[in-house]
């Protein structure tokens, strides 16, 4: 049995953050000037935060593979992969579609003509991409599924595995002309297609994933690519946020390729980088921060799938006044939607029975590290 990667929980922690901190931000980019101060502010955290989605296909790809590469290819396997994703994956996507769309028509419309009604969730469902302005990323995952055995047969010739990284470029190239001039899908961001390269490099990752994690080790090697890494991620975020903001305030206008470019290496480089720092934090002495994170990392499905519960309800709070109160209530919500999304995720996991059906599995033996030794790795009970 392969070992299991303990830096993917402190990646996943951190692109939730991710996710949380683009949600939040989203509200004063719809409401502030674009020439305040403000704005740039709100601007600049959505932006950098804007890896998120990326970095969990990239994490798909890259567990997928990892867990199924070694294996032959048979239908009893596929027929596994198929069973747990149903089960585990799917299930509470199904759920919260339905809950969430039952939550937003009582919020917001009523439950007249129920013919209509079913027909309003069949075409957010299936042709929308969700119920729910989150659960896109889901519609885009089950296409992957769905892909899953081809990417599998495809990363089982070995002599296709290193051509890997130029073959994702290149079909993520096709695909974006494509669809730019045939316009095949006028939303390709619900399309698979579209994330296909994050899933591929993610996938080619896990491949050497053993052989690069040994180079690691070596605190000098891990030392330079890191600064490596961190070099070129910031001349990326600079540039990422710079086109992102002037085009969006219509100062700068640049071709649509570029800013794809810049934003696709921006994600990429992000997992790399992440996965790195994610290592750091293994190795470190910094206990309570690795056991956070490993919590976080671990309830991430969870957090993911409650947190617009609780972000509708903050937003009801009226707020009125100087731009610092204005500001708090931003930062305050933020804050507030993590720690609930966090603390439910938690509870529901030790309280309920089968809470797979709403948050799918969570490890029952995790990494964490006891605070009185802090070498040994030991398996406790989650806690946040």
């Amino acid at each position: 049995m392969k070992p299991r990667i303990n830096q993917l929980y402190t990646v996943r922690s951190i692109a939730i953050l991710a996710v949380l901190l683009i949600h939040a931000t989203a509200k004063p980019l719809s409401e502030l000037d674009r020439s305040t101060a403000s704005y740039f502010g709100y601007q600049l955290f959505n932006t950098l935060s804007s890896f998120a989605v990326p970095v969990f296909i990239f994490l798909s790809g890259f567990v997928l593979i990892y867990n199924y590469m070694d294996k032959p290819i048979s239908f009893n396997a596929v027929w596994q992969f198929y069973r747990k994703r149903m089960l585990y994956i799917v299930v509470p996507y199904l759920v919260f579609s339905v809950f969430y769309f039952t939550f937003i028509q009582w919020w917001y419309y009523d439950f007249n003509h129920l013919p209509l009604i079913i027909e309003k969730f069949m075409h957010a469902f299936f042709i929308k991409g969700g119920t729910m302005y989150h659960l896109y990323y889901m519609y885009i995952i089950v296409q992957f599924y769905m892909l899953f055995p081809l990417v599998w047969m495809f990363f089982r010739q070995r002599w296709l595995t290193a051509y890997a990284v130029p073959i994702a470029f290149v079909f993520h190239w096709i695909f974006v002309y494509m669809n730019g001039y045939l316009e095949l899908f006028p939303k390709r961001s619900i399309v698979s297609l579209n994330y296909m390269v994050y899933f591929l490099i993610g996938a080619y990752v896990a491949i050497h994933w053993e052989a690069w994690s040994r180079r690691f080790a070596d605190g000098r090697h891990s030392t330079k690519l890191i600064s490596a890494l961190l070099g070129s991620w910031l001349l990326l975020a600079g540039a990422h946020v710079f086109l992102r903001y002037t085009l969006s305030t219509g100062q700068f206008s640049t071709h649509v390729k570029v800013y794809e470019l810049v934003f696709v290496l921006y994600c990429l480089l992000s997992a790399l980088l992440l996965l790195c720092l994610g290592s750091v934090i293994i190795r470190s002495a910094m206990i309570r921060l690795h056991n956070t994170m490993i919590s976080i990392g671990a309830l991430s499905f969870g957090i993911y799938l409650i947190h617009p519960l609780f972000q509708q309800f903050y937003r009801m709070i009226d707020i009125s006044g100087n731009p610092m109160a204005y500001h708090s209530y931003i930062i305050g919500g933020f804050i507030l939607v993590f720690l609930l999304s966090w603390l439910a995720a938690y509870l529901v996991e030790r309280i309920i029975p089968y809470s797979w059906v709403l948050f799918g599995v969570v490890p029952r033996a995790l990494p964490y590290k006891e605070l009185t030794a802090r070498t040994r790795i030991i398996s406790k009970s989650i806690s946040p």
